[in-house]
Formats: C-alpha cells, sequence, structure tokens
C-alpha cells in the first residue's frame, strides 16, 4: 500500500509533468509536424509511477486517444518491456555512457 507522503509526492511529480508537457513539451516538438503524420503518431509511456497515476493517464488517453502504448490490461497495445528496438537508451546509450566514463581511472585525493 502507498504511503500517504508517497502518494503525495507521486501526484505533485504527476502534476508537474503534466504542466511541463502543456507548457513547453511535447505540443513544441510537434509543431512542425503535419496533421496528417501526428493523428498517427505514437505515444510509448514508461513504467515509472508517477508517470503511470491517473491524471497523467487522462492526459495521455486525451492527446493520444488509443494511440499510446502503456502497462496494464487496459491497454489497446502490448506494453514490450525490455525491448532494445522499442526502447534503445535503456539498450544502448546508457550502456555506452557507463563504458565511456569508466574507462578513465579516475585518481581520488
Amino acid at each position: 500500500m502507498e504511503s500517504d507522503f508517497l502518494g503525495r509526492e507521486n501526484k505533485l511529480l504527476s502534476q508537474t509533468i503534466i504542466h511541463l508537457e502543456k507548457r513547453n513539451g511535447l505540443q513544441n516538438l510537434l509543431d512542425d509536424v503535419p496533421f496528417q503524420d501526428r493523428v498517427n503518431m505514437w505515444f510509448m509511456q514508461d513504467g515509472a509511477v508517477p508517470h503511470y497515476v491517473l491524471l497523467v493517464r487522462q492526459w495521455l488517453a486525451e492527446n493520444f486517444p488509443e494511440r499510446w502504448i502503456r502497462r496494464g490490461v487496459e491497454s489497446p497495445q502490448f506494453w514490450s518491456r525490455r525491448s532494445p528496438d522499442l526502447n534503445p537508451l535503456d539498450f544502448y546509450l546508457w550502456g555506452e555512457l557507463k563504458q565511456s566514463v569508466y574507462s578513465c581511472q579516475v585518481l581520488y585525493f
């Protein structure tokens, strides 16, 4: 069961996500995309708890009706977790960055 503090924290974070999205997020990225392409776009949701609260799901349902991939049984599309072709950051970029950062020995004082 979620603690009261965690519940308030998740609600605040989800409201912040929605606020930032409305202010300067995805909409700004899509401004130059032709309308016909935009109506065919899909949004892939990750599994982070603050990103999946009701407020965020309602916003996504309104802005991407039946066109967002999410976890759970109500999803119109199966959510392929740990799929390198759907989420290359998790399977390429972070490993590559870690290898690059730790390739040099760090001197401690």
